[in-house]
């Protein structure tokens, strides 16, 4: 809700139409001066805390009620037409405009009452004291209606309807011949004058000037009107007083015989300080107006379903040549599907709660179909006495090519130093075990010819085998990860038992394992599951993950392997009691030269592409891959497969693996693992 300040009530104390401000139980806390004049009142402290329904009783539509409650559950009401009854009137015709607002500190209603019939409601009495006290023929007196209003009248008596007349707000001058014979208050100070004797016997035309059309018309309407009940419109004139300064009211004219002489009468309302304000914010408006059509920033104003303000940014960023071309489509068709809902998020939040929405970023349609990136606020303002949304639409389009340049700058960088790290690993790689068979080399060469049994040729063997081990699984994690790098990763799927398939690759795991002072434990929740899957990439998978959780593991360490069938999905679970691994590298691992440990203070070996081979071939089976862990307390890879069935048979499906052959491939994938 907007809170009425100091500079508002100076604002509305000018106003020619009345403003009155009600809180709970329909109290009057404000009414500016005009509204305190319509009541008959001299002052606020007459009305202030006072229900508002001990003055005015609305009428007309049953719907809306004219309570606090009602209109504050409402929030805002837009010109509704009814009628009202005051002590002194009854069916004043107005139109109403509420607001929901915050008035010394609480919450309140703003009514602004438009009363454009006061000024004919005035005249018809002068019209009616005239017409009682010179008994003349004038014709607006005629019907059945206006003789009943004139008894009525004639009960008041002449001294209490000319007091009437006197003090009422308004001006009246009576004018026969050019010559003024009678004026009210009001009357004498619109003439620039204070007295009655300043202005009675003087020529009307002497003590103001119209201007020239203005006078004329005045006047000749009045003659014409003489005889007729019909009353001129009321107009908006400037006029010069004697002294010379300028006033603008708001006036109308009357004319009634007397045997044959000729009475005119004027009714006017001062409204210049009215104009004033109105000109000065015409004068802000054209030069809001030009301060926003210079923003890099497109504005516009929308109000009863329509745009009925745009500066050139705005047109820009849409694509569009003027507000009818935006127009001919309802404004929500401007923004992309994909932000639809943010944009009627911000419209309620301005429309219907009429508070103030952040900016967000939106997707906007251009006219030619292509889609923008911009950020949009919005806020509500009252604009042609209408609720409307001023929104403001920022083309943020290059900073966001900066910041997606930016970001793959970093992931550029990122990936450069990822390599570097990686042939820096690679390097040493292939150079420990190159190193380690050169050595063996070296010595069999330097004990050449000499007794056999001083040389351990069995010991020497064997860890050069180990070694070509080592130099051959690198050589082959790096044809497959150029193969992924291309797009092209062979995959040979067949349905297997996976349970039979993971329990084999475990249990021959298990005399290495425990020649490594650690334990192994298979365990299942199924005995059987056949589903479609590549058998021997998911074994290297499978000695992938237990090759890591021997590498990690603590002496004495333990190793589970357990598999379930969770409906849609088969889970495979390989848990270690190792040194776990932090938080912040659960995701990293599995991305290509990554490691939990850096190459010059790692206590294992490794390339650090093992677990990226291991998520590219889960993905190619449609699943998943994960961990769960914690430093120092161990550490938990989880594969989902899905449940499905593969549409081939493998060709492989018939191949049996030998021991031998598993022990092979033990070999070469727990080959970076020395004892």
């Amino acid at each position: 809700m907007i809170s009425i300040t100091n500079v508002d009530v100076e604002f509305y104390d000018i106003l020619s139409d009345p403003v009155i401000i009600i809180g709970e139980n329909n109290k009057i806390l404000y009414s500016n001066e005009r509204a305190i004049r319509f009541l008959r009142l001299s002052t606020l402290m007459e009305i202030k805390d006072l229900p508002l329904d001990n003055f005015v009783q609305f009428m007309g539509d049953e719907e809306i009620k004219f309570d606090y409650e009602f209109l504050n559950q409402r929030k805002i009401l837009n010109r509704i037409k009814t009628k009202i009854s005051t002590s002194f009137q009854e069916n004043i015709k107005v139109e109403i405009v509420g607001k929901g607002v915050v008035f010394d500190g609480v919450e309140a209603m703003l009514l602004l009452l438009k009363l454009d019939d006061l000024l004919h409601e005035e005249q018809k009495l002068v019209n009616d004291y005239f017409a009682d006290i010179t008994s003349s023929g004038y014709k607006g007196l005629e019907t059945a209606e206006d003789n009943v209003h004139v008894k009525g009248l004639n009960e008041l008596g002449e001294g209490t309807l000319k007091t009437i007349i006197t003090h009422t707000p308004n001006s009246v001058v009576l004018v026969k011949k050019g010559i003024i014979l009678f004026a009210n208050k009001a009357g004498i100070e619109l003439l620039g004058k204070t007295n009655e004797e300043d202005v009675v016997g003087q020529e009307f035309v002497d003590l103001v000037k119209f201007d020239l059309d203005a006078k004329e018309n005045v006047i000749c309407d009045a003659k014409k009107l003489m005889v007729s009940d019909t009353m001129l419109p009321v107009v908006e004139r400037k006029l010069t007083r004697k002294d010379g300064s300028q006033i603008y009211v708001e006036l109308t004219a009357m004319c009634f015989k007397e045997g044959d002489e000729i009475y005119t009468v004027f009714i006017g309302k001062n409204i210049t300080k009215k104009v004033v304000v109105e000109q000065s914010l015409q004068r802000s408006q054209a030069s809001y107006s030009k301060i926003l059509q210079f923003m890099p920033f497109g504005v516009g104003i929308y109000n009863e379903d329509k745009v009925t303000f745009a500066n050139d940014a705005l047109f820009k960023i849409l694509g569009i040549q003027s507000l009818n071309e935006f127009n001919k489509k309802k404004i929500m068709e401007f923004v992309h599907k994909d932000s639809l809902k943010d944009a009627y998020e911000m419209y309620n939040t301005v429309y219907q709660n009429i508070q103030q929405s952040e900016f967000k970023e939106v997707i906007l349609k251009r006219k030619n179909g292509t889609k923008i990136q911009v950020e949009m606020g919005a806020v509500p303002i009252f604009f042609d006495n209408k609720m409307s949304i001023i929104f403001v639409i920022h083309d943020i389009t290059e900073r966001k090519k900066a910041e997606k340049d930016k970001f793959k700058l970093d992931q550029a960088l990122k990936y450069d130093k990822l390599k570097t790290e990686f042939i820096s690993n690679v390097s040493h790689e292939l150079k420990t075990p190159l190193n380690i068979i050169l050595s063996i080399v070296q010595v069999l060469e330097f004990n050449e010819g000499k007794e056999a049994e001083h040389i351990d040729k069995k010991k020497y063997v064997k860890i050069m085998k180990q070694n070509c081990y080592r130099l051959l699984r690198l050589i082959n994690n790096l044809i497959d990860i150029t193969r992924i790098d291309v797009g092209y990763q062979k995959m040979d799927f067949g349905n297997y038992d996976i349970v039979k398939v993971i329990e084999d690759i475990t249990l021959s795991t298990v005399e290495y394992i425990e020649n490594k002072g650690m334990s192994i434990v298979f365990d299942t929740d199924i005995e059987e599951k056949i589903i479609g899957i590549d058998r021997e990439n998911m074994e290297r998978v499978m000695l992938n993950l237990l090759s890591n959780a021997v590498k990690f593991s603590k002496e004495n360490g333990k190793i589970y392997v357990k598999l379930s069938d969770l409906g849609d999905k088969v889970k495979i679970s390989v848990k270690d009691n190792g040194i776990g691994i932090p938080k912040k590298m659960h995701k990293k691992i599995f991305e290509r030269f990554v490691q939990n440990e850096s190459l010059f203070t790692r206590s294992h070996e490794g390339s650090g592409i093992g677990l990226s081979l291991v998520k590219s071939i889960v993905q190619a089976h449609g699943g998943e891959v994960y961990v769960r862990s914690k430093e120092n307390r161990g550490s938990e890879f989880i594969v989902e497969l899905p449940n499905v069935l593969s549409k081939k048979e493998s060709i492989a499906e018939k191949r049996k693996t030998g021991n031998a052959g598993n022990v092979q491939r033990i070999e070469l994938e727990f080959s970076d693992i020395y004892n």
